[in-house]
């Protein structure tokens, strides 16, 4: 993006800040503060520290396992952190019944959320995932409304140890994302128990991103602007919506250092939307179906993307 057009985006997002108040402001997020500022980069002072020219865009290995098979799990996520991606997707999934365990598994089916799936600690207190430096994005599916569950999702994440003896996924050079599409509730939730005494040491280690449907109940510029209000890191859009909608969502979203994560890349599409939009996003989420069996001589799709990137 050149200065004149920066500065265009800049004053469009001081005239919608100030037109703003605290009466737009979503509930779970009345007592809430921005963590966010514009010179922030979303991988700042992670290992996978994506800060180079040619190197600046996170690759997202998304639904990065198989619900009906741990083995195959594994097998995926080793296969892409071969391949150099940046960030590992699992799905969460809560039933919001009293000592229910959390599972992996992608939560929809005809009738709504779906509770089956793998168990969530079988898969992350794995050292293929502890010992790695790749990032965590856990989208947490539907709605978790009690404060006991996600204590024990972050107990469950605290207590996995890297080969360093550090918390494997809440460190200096690694943190961990957990996302939403239904709303802001469930990530302020996590906001609040991140408070209290229990879960101090980890919350800067902690990022929050809001996923929004091809349909929003409101516009995608509001939705960015409350991601920032709620105190949370990144927003997420569907490649459906149009790069030129992405391009000017990214610039706006740059105005307050909020992240911006575009979804889902696949052999049909990927070539087209990383050359027009890679250079300002800083993840694209790239599908990992058939990631490998369809790899043009010998690469896999997340390899040819990060080349796009680097231009090769």
């Amino acid at each position: 993006m050149n200065n004149i057009s920066r500065m265009i985006v800049v004053i469009l997002g001081t005239v919608f800040l100030q037109a703003c108040n605290d009466s737009v402001k979503i509930v779970s997020c009345e007592s809430a503060l921005p963590v966010v500022s514009p010179e922030q980069l979303f991988f700042e002072n992670s290992a996978r520290a994506l800060t180079e020219p040619d190197l600046n865009v996170g690759i997202s290995c998304h639904n990065c396992y198989d619900a009906n098979n741990l083995d195959s799990t594994f097998q995926l996520i080793s296969a892409a952190i071969d391949n150099d991606v940046d960030v590992i997707e699992l799905d969460l999934v809560q039933k919001e019944v009293a000592d229910i365990a959390p599972v992996i598994g992608h939560g929809g089916n005809a009738e709504g959320i779906s509770y089956k799936g793998l168990n969530f600690e079988s898969v992350v207190e794995n050292e293929l995932l502890t010992f790695a430096e790749q990032i965590l994005f856990l989208e947490v599916k539907g709605e978790i409304k009690s404060k006991d569950h996600i204590r024990n999702i972050l107990k469950i994440l605290k207590k996995q140890e890297n080969q360093f003896g550090e918390i494997a996924y809440f460190n200096a050079q690694r943190f961990t994302v957990f996302r939403n599409l239904t709303n802001y509730d469930t990530l302020s939730l996590f906001r609040d128990v991140l408070d209290e005494p229990e879960f101090l040491d980890i919350e800067p280690f902690v990022k929050f991103s809001r996923i929004f449907s091809t349909s929003p109940k409101k516009s995608f510029t509001s939705g960015v602007f409350q991601t920032y209000q709620c105190g949370f890191h990144m927003v997420e859009f569907d490649h459906q919506i149009g790069t030129d909608n992405i391009t000017r969502l990214n610039a706006y979203a740059e105005t307050f250092g909020i992240g911006v994560n575009v979804f889902t890349l696949d052999e049909g599409n990927y070539e087209d939307i990383t050359l027009e939009i890679a250079n300002g996003v800083d993840v694209l989420t790239v599908e990992s179906r058939g990631a490998f069996m369809s790899a043009k001589e010998n690469e896999s799709i997340f390899i040819r993307v990060k080349k796009l990137i680097q231009g090769n």
